[in-house]
């Protein structure tokens, strides 16, 4: 969970404003039962097919692996699983699914989420209830962004628990994947009442001395996380949080080893990721450097190290949109995001509400707030985000260069009060950045499908197109191979275990 996305970022976005009127003369309408949903599909375009044999006949496989594409190919399904894979299938019995001459892929895998996150309902004051709906909501936008399996790296024990009811229930949405519980002293990195709103009340709670540490672990391994999640950020302008001491340090990696959890962290500069690298990290969940240039000691010690880095390029780009909403008009976004939440991204008062909620919880209490204001008009807009990405970019290049492995995630989410980090969405644009960031397009593709179920430990079950694995599924038109990663926003059909809808039914069905 970010905050502040580097640098000056929580100071300069949220206290830039074009002009220093009080939030309440400008109320923004509340989300309503209507508002809380996707706007209405086109006539025709929800379908779904749902059988015990399902054929994909005529298809390119671009497989998840780097391999290159093959044509001609036919796929068989049965039930949750791809049964069979070869250049012709005859199954009178089967289902045949119409996309001969598209291309498959596997399901894409974002691992870097928060799902319990509502884009704007800290600041429309979203009924618990219209939250609620909408965090349902955009379990379904990921499916129609063809994100079949997420990772969430900071999300409550009682929201995880719902969230899996949920889906066991049958509520359309990805596999879930967890870090917990999430570590922060106290006062620290969201570790007060007023960074984590209403919307993260129920997070774990900050820590305390050593003793708390180890006890959180033990909790949460009755949860079956996939890891730990620790911070190290001391502030994102100012020093001003408290971070854990070396014992505490010490403590947690100790800990977190006997619980058999591995270990996530929150770095987002060169010092940080020093830091990180102590506790000896299954993966850091930013590339981070939004004002820095990678120090090459901590390219080194990355790569030497063996850790996963999951790379949150897309939070730079949907940044700029807070202040170029015309970026974001585009109908392939605006289908995925639900109504209230495209209202909100839409209206240009939302920076001056954002601005009495963060600049005093992220600022020394010395500085007024109108000097912050005043002087956050002079640095602070959509260039500064695009020079931030531009800067993040050249360290995703670097360490993929290094043979450091990336991995895709897109920070959805993120925090309530941010307006534009669609969940689905921002999976697309995260794509698409890595490409724009000059990893080869066969490399893209492996950050958010094999590699990523390797870091997950579920390459037995997902991330390929393979015989035996599960029918997680998507059919594009074009090859993104040969096209580039834009070919992945028209999307045909998401197969989730061997269900398949296009992205208008997993929204509107």
């Amino acid at each position: 969970m970010r905050i502040g996305l580097a640098g000056c970022w929580i100071t300069c976005v949220l206290v830039v404003a074009v002009g220093c009127s009080n939030a309440a003369e400008h109320p923004l309408r509340s989300a309503s039962n209507e508002a809380a949903a996707f706007p209405p599909a086109p006539a025709g375009t929800a379908r779904s097919v749902r059988a015990p044999r399902l054929l994909l006949k005529g298809v390119t496989v671009v497989d998840g692996t780097g391999a290159p594409a093959r044509e001609g190919q036919d796929i068989l399904i049965v039930g949750a699983k791809i049964a069979d894979m070869q250049a012709s299938i005859d199954d009178p019995s089967a289902v045949v699914l119409d996309v001969g001459g598209q291309t498959v892929l596997p399901g894409l895998i974002d691992c870097h989420t928060h799902t319990q996150s509502v884009p704007g309902a800290a600041l429309r004051g979203d009924s618990p209830e219209l939250i609620e709906r909408q965090r349902r909501l955009q379990l379904r936008a990921y499916l129609a962004s063809g994100v079949t399996t997420v990772l969430d790296t900071g999300i409550s024990r009682p929201m995880l628990l719902r969230f899996r009811r949920y889906l066991a229930e049958g509520e359309p949405g990805p596999s879930l994947f967890a870090l917990s519980p999430f570590l922060t002293p106290k006062g620290g990195y969201f570790g007060t009442e007023g960074l984590r709103t209403a919307i993260y009340a129920d997070i774990w709670e900050p820590i305390e001395g050593t003793e708390s540490i180890g006890k959180q672990l033990r909790e949460a391994v009755a949860l079956s996380p996939l890891g730990v999640k620790v911070t190290v950020e001391p502030g994102m302008v100012f020093p001003i949080w408290p971070v854990f001491s070396t014992e505490q340090l010490a403590t947690i990696k100790q800990e977190a080893a006997a619980a058999g959890l591995l270990i996530f962290v929150h770095s987002m500069n060169n010092e940080a990721h020093r830091t990180a690298l102590t506790l000896e990290p299954h993966a850091l969940v930013h590339v981070g450097l939004g004002y820095e240039t990678i120090a090459p000691d901590v390219l080194e010690s990355i790569k030497r190290s063996g850790a996963y880095v999951i790379s949150t390029l897309a939070v730079f780009e949907m940044e700029s949109w807070f202040w170029d909403q015309s970026a974001m008009r585009q109908p392939w976004i605006e289908a995925r995001v639900p109504i209230a939440q495209w209202q909100t991204a839409n209206d240009p008062t939302t920076r001056n509400r954002g601005l009495d909620m963060m600049t005093p919880l992220v600022t020394p209490t010395w500085i007024p707030g109108w000097l912050a204001r005043a002087g956050a008009r002079f640095v602070r807009g959509a260039k500064s985000g695009r020079r931030e990405l531009a800067s993040s970019q050249r360290a995703v290049r670097a360490m993929h260069e290094a043979g450091i492995p990336i991995v895709m995630g897109a920070d959805a989410g993120n925090w309530p009060v941010f307006t534009t980090f669609f969940h689905g969405v921002g999976s697309l644009v995260e794509m698409g950045l890595l490409e724009e960031a000059g990893l080869p397009r066969n490399e893209v593709i492996v950050t958010a499908t094999s590699r990523a179920a390797k870091m997950l430990k579920q390459d037995d079950r997902i991330g390929t197109v393979r015989i035996g694995l599960d029918a997680d599924l998507i059919v594009v038109p074009n090859n993104p191979l040969e096209h580039g990663m834009q070919a992945l926003r028209e999307i045909s059909w998401v197969i989730k275990r061997g269900v398949a809808k296009t992205p208008q039914a997993w929204l509107s069905e």
